[in-house]
């Protein structure tokens, strides 16, 4: 299979970040603050999750880029999840 399209989606992948701080900042002007950093953290990883498969699905070239940017949005939600464990 060659692997000639752009990655389009990979580059996509790194923008979970932006919609989990902009659904955070959302949730945050809504009063809902318990709801709203928990919904930001998940928003952002399926975003770039999300998209990260769709690039390997198009088999886009360099596939690196989505894996970073899935890794990238994923953090926020894991130290979300590591900070509700621990109660910091």
């Amino acid at each position: 299979m060659a692997q000639g399209k752009a990655p389009w989606c990979g580059v996509a992948s790194w923008l979970g970040i932006a919609v989990g701080w902009s659904a955070g900042t959302l949730a945050a002007q809504a009063a809902v603050v318990a709801g709203g950093n928990g919904m930001a953290v998940l928003g952002a990883a399926l975003v770039g999750c999300g998209l990260a498969v769709a690039s390997r699905v198009r088999g886009e070239r360099w596939p690196w880029i989505g894996i970073g940017g899935a890794v990238l949005s994923a953090l926020p939600l894991l130290m979300y999840l590591l900070r509700m464990m621990l109660k910091l």
